[in-house]
């Protein structure tokens, strides 16, 4: 009995362990990165296999004149993913983004959950529409680990137009 509950104690401080161990800054900086990478390749499918199932999205974009709101689960934020990724690609968008503030948050109770936040400077120019674009953003994100990996389960974004 006592080999059994050595077992289990050691189970469970691998299986924290490891969320621990796998979700720290350094983690949610190349997740980031990578975004960004299949963003400006285009890969929407990609994109929407970082989404966790039961993922919520909550996005006020200031950028374009109008503010633009989108809230709603995977389905509306693969939607929208859908509709911008590619065109990034086929219009060739250099983008530059520069983080700060970067906060990383951990609970004990959950190992394989991270929140997320920072602000976010981003450069985009749109070589075949001439276009040149400063935003910065707020953004707030929930990542988790999963047997398949790191997923969104939560994302909030407010952005605006920069100098």
């Amino acid at each position: 009995m006592a080999k059994l509950f050595w077992v289990a104690v050691i189970l469970l401080a691998g299986v924290y362990g490891w969320g621990y161990a796998s979700l720290n800054e350094s983690a949610a900086i190349h997740f980031l990165n990578d975004m960004e990478t299949m963003t400006a390749n285009g890969d929407a499918q990609g994109l929407c296999d970082l989404l966790t199932d039961d993922m919520q999205v909550s996005i006020l974009d200031h950028t374009s004149g109008k503010d633009q709101v989108t809230t709603g689960g995977k389905a509306v934020a693969c939607e929208q993913i859908r509709s911008t990724a590619p065109a990034m690609a086929l219009l060739k968008a250099t983008i530059e983004v520069q983080r700060e503030k970067l906060k990383v948050q951990r609970t004990l109770l959950k190992p394989w959950t991270m929140d997320v936040s920072y602000t976010e400077k981003r450069h985009t120019n749109v070589q075949r529409a001439g276009i040149e674009l400063n935003t910065e953003s707020e953004d707030k994100l929930t990542l988790i680990r999963t047997f398949s990996g790191v997923k969104i389960k939560y994302l909030a974004s407010e952005a605006w137009l920069a100098d």
